[in-house]
């Protein structure tokens, strides 16, 4: 009988990884799964397009890949119909982030109108987007994301490549409340 041998290098990466998602289902899935949270559909979609990126950044290829083509990584992943639109998606993630309001497409979190979500309607041409579905598939996206890290040692060590362990300690300031601490894990801004 042969002892498997774990490679202590593999598992701290792994174990990072895993921190790092953690912290997304934490910190962005379940907010985003709350009900005064879905009730915004701007507030739904900041949380959205922001994890994508940050997935794409995970995944890409290239380690120094600008935002939108990140963003475009992680659409594909979700699916073909969000690749389709990704310069439409592209344009209302800039119109939410840098002005905090939509000028790019009609939003809805109805589940009346899901036929419609990620088609062209009205007479500009905007996108119809149902943050409930693109809440949903960006969960779904990332159970996928958390399998393919698991299975492909290539993505899982690329991913790992990309965050690094940060260690800080809270002070305890009194009687006040502790502020929301920063996770242990983060991407690396520059090798």
């Amino acid at each position: 009988m042969s002892e498997t041998r774990i490679d202590p290098y593999d598992t701290e990466n792994r174990s990072k990884v895993g921190e790092y998602l953690d912290l997304v289902e934490a910190r962005v899935l379940k907010p985003l799964a709350s009900e005064a949270v879905q009730q915004s559909c701007s507030t739904t979609l900041f949380l959205v397009f922001a994890t994508v990126d940050a997935l794409g950044k995970l995944i890409d290829r290239d380690a120094r890949a600008r935002p939108s083509v990140r963003f475009r990584t992680f659409l594909s992943f979700i699916g073909a119909e969000y690749e389709e639109r990704c310069e439409e998606l592209w344009k209302l993630r800039s119109a939410l982030v840098h002005n905090a309001m939509n000028v790019e497409s009609y939003l809805s979190s109805t589940e009346l109108q899901g036929w419609a979500h990620l088609k062209r309607i009205g007479g500009s041409g905007l996108i119809y987007v149902n943050t409930g579905l693109a809440s949903r598939d960006l969960v779904e996206a990332f159970r996928r994301m958390k399998v393919l890290l698991d299975t492909d040692d290539v993505v899982a060590r690329r991913a790992a490549g990309r965050l690094e362990w940060v260690e800080d300690t809270q002070e305890s300031v009194g009687e006040e409340a502790l502020p929301t601490q920063p996770p242990q894990v983060q991407f690396v801004y520059a090798r």
